[in-house]
């Protein structure tokens, strides 16, 4: 006797569930492996008798004690909150520049000789030299961190948006006009879920140089009260390397939740890839 069409649905449901579950499993297993992984390389490091009497490198437990030290002194996450508000006006402001640039060079071959250029120019500045030149023309140090930070953002996002609108299938386009389907439904029926996966992929490969860049503007620019790069700074000051490497754990756990945040937006935004 033949199956039933609904136990047939039932089992391939079933089988699909399953291999999610593993996927996710897996997942897990291999991001706790490489986390235990890399705390054991940093507590054999802090265990080397030259850097253990220095103490340029805290173990795990004090670099703990000093981020709970700083949570309770209050002002550690309006810390964090002074340098993210940076990164995010300067990745907002590069990629609303970035997408307009892309939609204007993929509809004009003048634009796009025209940004290449600049493109590649940006793309090879030194970030270091960026900001001793930007502390002369600048005397506030969060306009140095947002203009330096966009300036290396810029590159990334707008070739990225440009690559995304490229990959645009020709062919529905061409059904699409044959149809004479409206360009707001062009736009958010084949534009949009074509460039979503590739905008995401430059978002989340940009946000993490944008945190570095600002911290790094932060810590050479004049110094401003109340941002990550100003704490390391006074911290390196000080020889207070615990605290140093708080703060540069601090950064590595923002910018993981920076990336992580924006990979959940997008399978949020992109529910057909699941």
């Amino acid at each position: 006797m033949a199956r039933p069409v609904s136990d047939k649905k039932g089992i391939a449901r079933l089988s699909s569930s399953i291999t999610s579950n593993k996927a996710l499993v897996q997942k897990i297993i291999g991001f706790g492996l490489s986390v235990i992984f890399l705390l054991i390389v940093w507590w054999i490091s802090a265990s080397v008798p030259q850097l253990r009497t220095s103490r340029v490198i805290p173990t795990p437990i004090e670099v703990l004690r000093y981020m709970g030290q700083e949570i309770a002194g209050g002002g550690f996450f309006g810390t964090i909150a002074g340098t993210l508000g940076r990164v995010l006006l300067a990745f907002v402001i590069s990629f609303v520049l970035g997408l307009g640039l892309a939609i204007a060079a993929r509809a004009s071959e003048i634009v796009r000789n025209f940004v290449t250029p600049i493109v590649t120019v940006l793309r090879a500045i030194p970030t270091v030299g960026a900001i001793l030149v930007l502390i002369v023309v600048f005397r506030n140090t969060g306009t140095i961190a947002v203009f330096i930070a966009g300036l290396m953002l810029f590159p990334l996002l707008y070739e990225g948006f440009l690559t995304a609108l490229k990959e645009v299938d020709k062919d529905l386009l061409e059904m699409a006009k044959i149809h004479r389907v409206s360009y707001i439904r062009q736009i958010w029926g084949i534009f949009v879920p074509s460039m979503l996966p590739f905008i995401f992929g430059a978002m989340v490969a940009s946000v993490g140089m944008g945190l570095k860049v600002v911290i790094a503007a932060e810590i050479m620019a004049i110094p401003i009260l109340g941002t990550m790069g100003t704490a390391m700074q006074q911290a390196s000051q000080g020889l207070d390397f615990g605290r140093l490497f708080m703060w540069i754990v601090a950064a590595v756990l923002v910018g993981f939740l920076l990336e992580g945040g924006i990979r959940l937006l997008g399978k949020a935004c992109m529910p057909w890839k699941k």
